[in-house]
């Protein structure tokens, strides 16, 4: 018998992701469509989770000697990625910076695994998390049998209440806009946009493509649709049902991403609403 002449299947490169944020969260991981080869708790061994350095709060990892805690390293979720997942990850944390951490496992092995830091700080100022983001981590580390007093400090960190309904912020129409309306095949036609609950928006013209809110826009899949339902992906909140398309959503769901976008975009400075979608 003659032998085969298949050459063997190339072994496929993992990594290991130490998740302190949103990715502890399987309902996040999946709105982004990614799957981890496995996961299990752990903890750092010589960092701890920040939310400070951020306008929107958002989680950072520092060097243990540099803030003072009663509980060691920040524990959290330890993922086994495929490339093409961890490659999905960088285009997905835009402004942070991969860096190699070590992590304790429960059994006490001791894993190298790759974790998001911030480039730079982006305030020097103090702020703190949203309620929906914290409420995201514990309910992920929760899950993944992260270590129960983590899990309260976490419940524990100060934070911004989720607004009540009339509280919610909407888009602001300009009065030259108020009667412009674009068919899809001409809003796909414009140059860097995106609509949001049918307003639709564009990004300055005097822009160049490599503008960083333009390719963040971009990487997160946002540019060129109605990104209404894309950013419900972006910014599960629990309070909400995980739908799969606009019309599933709620009339109070769709006001709450609107106002969510508008209280977190960092680039509000940078694009205009045009019109509205037909």
């Amino acid at each position: 018998m003659l032998a085969s002449s298949d050459s063997p299947s190339p072994i496929p490169i993992v990594h290991s992701y130490f998740a302190i944020g949103s990715m502890c969260n399987p309902v996040s991981l999946q709105l982004r469509g990614l799957v981890p080869l496995r996961s299990q708790p752990g903890q750092l061994t010589a960092h701890k989770i920040v939310f400070t350095n951020s306008k929107n709060g958002w989680a950072d990892i520092v060097p243990l000697e540099d803030v003072a805690t009663p509980l060691g390293g920040s524990h959290g979720v330890l993922h086994v990625m495929s490339e093409e997942d961890l490659a999905k990850l960088d285009r997905i944390e835009v402004g942070y910076k991969k860096v190699l951490v070590s992590v304790r496992c429960y059994d006490a092995s001791i894993v190298q695994a790759w974790a998001y830091k911030f480039k730079e700080p982006e305030s020097n100022e103090k702020f703190k998390p949203t309620q929906r983001y914290i409420d995201i981590i514990a309910f992920g580390c929760e899950y993944h049998g992260v270590d129960a007093a983590y899990v309260a400090f976490l419940r524990s960190v100060p934070s911004v209440p989720r607004p009540h309904p009339e509280e919610y912020k909407t888009i602001e129409i300009p009065s030259g806009c108020a009667d412009r309306y674009f068919s899809q095949l001409e809003f796909e036609a414009l140059n860097n946009a995106f609509a949001l609950d049918h307003v639709v928006f564009q990004f300055q013209a005097c822009l160049e493509d490599d503008d960083t809110g333009i390719v963040l826009f971009k990487s997160l899949g946002l540019m060129g649709i109605d990104a209404t339902l894309r950013y419900t992906q972006l910014a599960y909140d629990p309070l909400f049902p995980v739908v799969s398309s606009y019309e599933e959503m709620t009339p109070q769901h769709r006001a709450y991403v609107v106002d969510l976008f508008l209280q977190t975009s960092t680039n509000s400075d940078k694009y205009e609403v045009v019109g509205r979608l037909l």
